[in-house]
């Protein structure tokens, strides 16, 4: 990753969710000594979502998931291979727009602005994750009903909602642990 004038480059390869939970995950402590070059970091895209009455929504993922599980989260996932254009640079909004539709049965109809906010590294599971803000056009309620309509199997048992307020933000993080790392990176950059 590095900035051009005012504009993020990132340089990306290809890999799938098995190498990265293989290497950053299982591995990991015996691919140390050879060093970054030998992981998968396969790139996490995820979302705070932001409600139209003023609330930020996060996950709190399920136990069967392979990291994180029972942690406050972010939604989102991995950058697919459906996610490259013909001429193979991926599409970031294309990309968690996906992940939105497949997590809370977001359509493009709902959603207002996407904006990325900082691509931070998650230390506990060594992934790369591209962090976005997304403006929603459904309050806190609807995307708790469109949430409840999918979410048998889903990564996230639940959401939890904190009001989109500066002073709100600090007093949730220290009452909804555990938290992931991505999702107090994403709610501190917000």
């Amino acid at each position: 990753a590095e900035m051009r004038g005012h504009a993020l480059h990132l340089d990306l390869g290809p890999t799938c969710y098995r190498d990265f939970v293989g290497t950053n995950l299982h591995a990991a402590p015996n691919l140390e000594p050879l060093g970054a070059a030998y992981r998968a970091d396969a790139l996490g895209i995820s979302a705070t979502v932001m409600t139209r009455d003023g609330f930020l929504a996060y996950g709190r993922r399920n136990h069967t998931v392979a990291f994180h599980g029972g942690f406050l989260h972010t939604f989102g996932g991995l950058l697919e291979a459906s996610d490259l254009r013909a001429n193979a640079s991926g599409d970031l909004l294309a990309a968690i727009h996906r992940e939105l539709n497949e997590e809370l049965r977001l359509s493009l109809h709902d959603l207002r602005d996407t904006v990325v906010t900082g691509l931070v590294r998650d230390a506990a599971i060594l992934q790369p994750e591209l962090l976005f803000d997304v403006s929603i056009t459904l309050s806190r309620r609807e995307l708790l009903d469109r949430f409840r309509a999918v979410v048998e199997g889903q990564e996230h048992a639940a959401i939890e909602f904190v009001a989109d307020d500066p002073d709100s933000i600090v007093p949730f993080l220290r009452t909804c642990a555990p938290v992931a790392p991505i999702a107090a990176a994403a709610m501190l950059l917000h």
